[in-house]
């Protein structure tokens, strides 16, 4: 089911996917025509309820991951709406995509689409969006900055104050840079793609900086000691995840740690 809220001026989606302890709350934003990420196919029925609902003509897609895209092939079909994605992920996009199976039944595959470069900033009827490059999470992630309306929308950046394993694509030292950088902007709340609506997300947002800063510094001390990365990463976190089993190290704790350096 599809929850849907209106917040001060958008519309924030919510739904839950995935099966068991792999369950995950995915969250989109609709602000006047223009839609920040799709979410997952797999909410694709209820998604695509609200969708005839509602006049989009756009959707700026952070990256091309499935859960952050996967209805982009239904807007561009059924709305004949515009997608915009980094320039760099436009050939990806334009490809069906070719998951591991936890992925597919956690979100389901991404059905190929035609995106169009992202602009530098994005206007709505009531907003303007700056777009800012903010590598981390993947290479070519973009967030979406609105200087009047006090609103960061991160994707993926941010997702909990604390993380135990990182994506493969993921790394560690650009997403502290990038986190820096969001935060010397004006802003006070945060429109996260899975966390959702954080009103402290300024507050939230550094303490994962912190948090990530840490274990760079905690990884330095024990590299000059002479230690590598797979002992530092299991001294930092003993306990082997459940995302990094299920995934088969496609999420792993010596991702985290390798890249913080």
């Amino acid at each position: 089911m599809l929850n849907v809220k209106n917040h001060a001026g958008l519309v924030c989606c919510h739904g839950i996917t995935g099966y068991s302890v792999m369950r995950m709350h995915i969250h989109f934003y609709l602000i006047d025509d223009l839609l920040i990420d799709t979410g997952s196919a797999r909410l694709g029925k209820q998604s695509a309820g609200f969708f005839r609902d509602h006049a989009i003509r756009r959707a700026a897609i952070t990256h091309v991951h499935e859960d952050h895209c996967g209805m982009a092939f239904w807007l561009q079909k059924n709305r004949d709406a515009r997608i915009y994605i980094d320039p760099r992920d436009q050939a990806e996009a334009s490809a069906p995509s070719r998951l591991p199976i936890y992925r597919k039944l956690a979100w389901k595959d991404r059905p190929e689409f035609n995106p169009e470069p992202m602009p530098d900033h994005l206007e709505t009827q009531h907003c303007t969006l700056d777009v800012i490059a903010t590598p981390g999470h993947y290479p070519n992630h973009l967030s979406f900055h609105e200087n009047n309306k006090g609103w960061v929308f991160t994707g993926d950046l941010y997702v909990a104050p604390r993380q135990m394993v990182a994506f493969k694509t993921e790394n560690t030292k650009d997403a502290i840079e990038s986190i820096r950088h969001l935060l010397s902007l004006e802003w006070d709340t945060l429109f996260c793609a899975h966390a959702g609506v954080q009103t402290n997300g300024r507050e939230k947002l550094a303490a994962k900086l912190d948090y990530l800063e840490s274990i760079r510094s905690q990884t330095e001390t024990l590299l000059a000691q002479g230690i590598g990365f797979e002992e530092i990463s299991r001294r930092l976190f003993p306990k082997k995840h459940l995302w990094e089993i299920v995934s088969r190290g496609e999420w792993s704790a010596y991702r985290l740690v390798a890249t913080s350096v």
